[in-house]
């Protein structure tokens, strides 16, 4: 075989590798952060005022993880209930936003409230609060393991 067939052959598998790596590249799928980023990138100065608020608060809400028990308790300082706790609690998984959960938070009689974590997936999620007091919106995230 001489130098031209070579240097032919030697084409043809660089363009087949082309074409299948650009092949490859178009069937892989895209996870945004969020489908509505730009809008949220708008508000985000509410978003600033809401992060404030917390870290103003002198007893501040935690999370905590039960893995005996497959349970995330979110538990509310008792000064927090006196004007009532209303708001979400967004379970948000970074390496695939259709395993996000979205929860509704009203808190009424008691300071805490669980969830269930048996059926999420193991890794790394962010619990993400965000919540009004009538006067005052909030937010903190937090991040747990699985």
């Amino acid at each position: 075989m001489n130098w031209g067939y070579r240097i032919f052959i030697s084409f043809l598998v660089f363009g087949a590798l082309m074409i299948s790596l650009v092949v490859i590249s178009f069937n892989q799928e895209v996870n945004l952060v969020s489908e509505d980023y730009y809008e949220q990138e708008i508000k985000y100065q509410e978003q600033i005022d809401r992060i404030r608020n917390f870290k103003a608060l002198p007893e501040k809400p935690e999370v905590i993880l039960v893995s005996v028990e497959d349970r995330c308790i979110l538990k509310f300082p008792q000064i927090l209930l006196e004007k009532g706790v209303e708001g979400t609690v967004h379970f948000f998984r970074p390496s695939d936003s259709r395993l996000d959960q979205l929860y509704s938070l009203k808190l009424e009689k008691g300071n805490a409230v669980g969830f269930d974590t048996a059926e999420m997936k193991k890794g790394l999620w962010e619990v993400q609060v965000k919540w009004s007091d009538g006067e005052k919106e909030y937010y903190f995230k937090k991040n747990i393991f699985l």
